[in-house]
C-alpha cells in the first residue's frame, strides 16, 4: 500500500510541475502577442509609422521601448489600458 501512495504522489508532484511549466510558458507566449500586436498598435493610433515590430525591451511593468522599421518609440500603458507613445532619439 505505501508504495501505490508514493507512486501516486510522485504523479501529483509531476502533473503539478508540468502545469506550473505550461503556465509559464502561456504567459510569456501571452506577452510576445501583446508586444506585436498591441504595441504595434498603439505606436500607429499616435500617429507613428510601424509596420513591423523589430524588438521589443522590458522598461519597467508596463512600459516598453519599441523598435519599429521606422524609428524608436517609448510605450506606457497606465492603469485603465491606455497607451501613451513616444518618440526615442
Amino acid at each position: 500500500m505505501p508504495h501505490i501512495q508514493l507512486h501516486n504522489m510522485q504523479k501529483s508532484v509531476t502533473s503539478s510541475v508540468v502545469f506550473i511549466i505550461l503556465f509559464i510558458v502561456a504567459f510569456f507566449a501571452n506577452a510576445s502577442e501583446v508586444a506585436s500586436g498591441d504595441l504595434r498598435a498603439a505606436i500607429r493610433s499616435a500617429g507613428f509609422s510601424c509596420h513591423q515590430v523589430i524588438n521589443v525591451k522590458s522598461a519597467g511593468d508596463n512600459d516598453w521601448v519599441v523598435k519599429c522599421n521606422a524609428g524608436k518609440y517609448r510605450v506606457k500603458r497606465d492603469p485603465n489600458g491606455q497607451f501613451t507613445v513616444s518618440q526615442v532619439e
